[in-house]
C-alpha cells in the first residue's frame, strides 16, 4: 500500500478505534473464580458480533450489485467493521482448553486474522467512497474468502 494512503486509512479508521476504546473490556482471568460465567459472557459477545458480521455480509452481497445502493453498502461496511473490531478483543472458546503458551500463540494468530479482515473491510470502504464499485466487489469477494479458513481454525464446529 502506498505511504500516502496510510494517513487516509488511519483517519477513516479513527471512529472505529474510538468506539473500541470506549467499549468496556473484560479481563481474561477473574480473581473471584467466576471464569466459567465470565467466559460464557465473552462467548456470547463474540457470537453476537459474528452474527452481526454475517448479517452485514449477506446484505452487502445484494447491495454491492447496484451502484445506487452505495450508501447502504457504506453503512453495512461500517457496521461490519465495528463488529469485527469488537470480535478482535474477544477470545474464541476453542482457545480456552489450550495451555497458556499455546493459548497466547493462538490468540495472537486470531487477532492477526481479525486485523486482516478489518484491513480488507477498510479497503472495501475506500473503494465505495471512491466510487469504484468493481473494485469494491473484488475486495468483498476476497473478504468472504477469509471466513471459512478462520472458522475452521478457531471454532469447534468449523
Amino acid at each position: 500500500m502506498p505511504r500516502e494512503t496510510t494517513p487516509a486509512l488511519l483517519i477513516a479508521a479513527l471512529p472505529l478505534l474510538l468506539l473500541a476504546a470506549a467499549a468496556p473490556s473484560t479481563p481474561l482471568q477473574d480473581p473471584e473464580g467466576n471464569a466459567g460465567q465470565q467466559h460464557a459472557e465473552e462467548e456470547t459477545k463474540l457470537a453476537q458480533q459474528m452474527l452481526l458480521i454475517e448479517d452485514a455480509v449477506k446484505k452487502l452481497r445484494r447491495s454491492l450489485r447496484k451502484e445506487e445502493q452505495r450508501d447502504d453498502s457504506l453503512a453495512l461496511t461500517v457496521q461490519m467493521q465495528a463488529a469485527a473490531l469488537a470480535c478482535k478483543a474477544e477470545t474464541p472458546t476453542l482457545l480456552t482448553s489450550l495451555g497458556e503458551e499455546e493459548r497466547v500463540i493462538q490468540k495472537n494468530a486470531y487477532r492477526l486474522e481479525m486485523l486482516g479482515f478489518l484491513e480488507q473491510a477498510l479497503l472495501l470502504e475506500r473503494a465505495l467512497l471512491e466510487g469504484d464499485q468493481e473494485r469494491a466487489r473484488e475486495i468483498f469477494a476476497g473478504l468472504r474468502d477469509t471466513e471459512d479458513p478462520g472458522h475452521e481454525r478457531f471454532t469447534a464446529g468449523g
